[in-house]
């Protein structure tokens, strides 16, 4: 097995048991870490990412659950809370 493969294998294998672990999706995982939401999928078809890739997923996994609220809720949750405070 080469070097490549190898860190491929361990990187996927930290997903899979952060997956197991928190009950996160697969698409989810890789849009809160900012590497796409195909990222597991590619990897689990034997695909390889790039090492800025692959250093977001390992840094939102190892931040986990200490890591910032998701974009899309945060922007929903600003958006919600305006248009609550401009009713009488």
């Amino acid at each position: 097995m080469d070097a490549a493969n190898d860190t491929r294998s361990r990187l996927l294998a930290k997903i899979e048991a952060f997956l197991a672990r928190t009950g996160m999706g697969a698409s989810h995982l890789g849009q809160r870490a900012e590497a796409g939401s195909d990222l597991v999928k590619k990897l689990r078809a034997g695909g390889d990412c790039t090492t800025r890739t692959a250093d977001k997923v390992n840094a939102f996994i190892d931040a986990w659950p200490n890591v910032p609220p998701y974009k899309r809720r945060v922007a929903s949750e600003r958006r919600r809370s305006q248009s609550n405070a401009a009713r009488p």
